[in-house]
């Protein structure tokens, strides 16, 4: 590394060290880190799509895009139905 050993003030050895401590350090949080990610990640699309629905459920969307069937007309489309 001739970029490290011009700078003036710079020990490449302390580097070298600072740096594996950094690679150690972080490949041991990764596996408790990465559950939270993925819990965050959950929910921050949950709050993008509440954002989108205006506060309302994908069921609530739902309803309120559907007619109301007559509840004596629920059951006659099904086979089998006199």
């Amino acid at each position: 590394m001739p970029c490290v050993t011009q700078a003036p003030g710079v020990d490449p050895a302390r580097l070298t060290v600072s740096l594996a401590e950094s690679l150690c350090l972080r490949a041991s949080i990764k596996p408790l880190t990465f559950p939270f990610k993925i819990w965050a990640s959950y929910k921050l699309v949950r709050f993008g799509k509440e954002l989108r629905l205006g506060g309302r459920s994908r069921q609530q969307q739902q309803q309120q895009q559907q007619p109301a069937v007559s509840s004596k007309l629920k059951g006659r489309d099904k086979p089998g139905h006199r």
